[in-house]
């Protein structure tokens, strides 16, 4: 088992909403539309449609509530309500650029157009700022056919690795991983705000959740 992170201090990581997210976009794409002239007003785009819907410029805004396709060629913004896992799938196999704001949420319909592109503005503000070059190489040099990442507001741990151990992560890294697992299509399973339980030795494990009732309250392989 190695730990690894920007914070070796397990607990101090506990997750506000901290509005990070992914940064490989291209910082030309083209804005949101501008406020009032949002051209979708409704919930609930099916993801077996979005190669239709794909253009190159597309970008997929991932958050806790909803996910929102900017730039398509057809109906400027498009919102989906599935889990954000199915839709970074989609993404990935539609070959679109995906941005988590997790454990953010976004302004959806019927909320005012105005208020729905400034939340989509702030979101692609923030993963323009949001540097994830070491975390994608982490997670890629762990990754197997099998890797799933669990999330916890103390920490995030990788399971199946290529190391064969449980690889921790804290700090500024735990939603680091989260959008790197989003970008790479990872499985990935969310029980922040509650903690994910860490052996610590010679206490042994902190309070949390563990592993095994993560990875089976998500539906994922144990």
């Amino acid at each position: 088992m190695r730990n690894r992170g920007g914070s070796w201090r397990i607990g101090l990581a506990v997750i506000f909403a901290l509005g990070a997210c992914s940064s490989q976009m291209d910082p030309n794409a083209p804005e949101p539309p501008p406020s009032g002239t949002t051209t979708s007003t409704t919930m609930g785009h099916s993801l077996s449609d979005l190669g239709s819907f794909v253009g190159p410029q597309s970008l997929m805004i991932i958050g806790t509530n909803a996910s929102a396709l900017i730039g398509a060629p057809v109906d400027g913004v498009l919102f989906f309500q599935d889990q954000p896992g199915e839709v970074a799938a989609a993404a990935a196999s539609a070959h679109v650029a995906v941005c988590s704001v997790e454990l953010d949420a976004l302004v959806v319909p019927p909320a005012r157009a105005a208020d729905i592109t400034a939340s989509l503005a702030a979101a692609r503000a923030r993963c323009a700022q949001e540097d994830l070059t070491r975390m994608l190489a982490e997670l890629g040099g762990l990754q197997t056919s099998a890797t799933e990442v669990i999330v916890g507001a103390n920490a995030a741990e990788i399971w199946h690795s290529t190391n064969g151990g449980i690889n921790y992560f804290y700090g500024d890294d735990v939603l680091g991983m989260l959008h790197a697992a989003r970008q790479m299509n990872v499985l990935a399973c969310v029980v922040a705000p509650g903690d994910i339980s860490i052996p610590m030795y010679p206490m042994g494990e902190t309070p949390g959740v563990s592993l095994a009732d993560a990875l089976a309250g998500c539906g994922l392989p144990p």
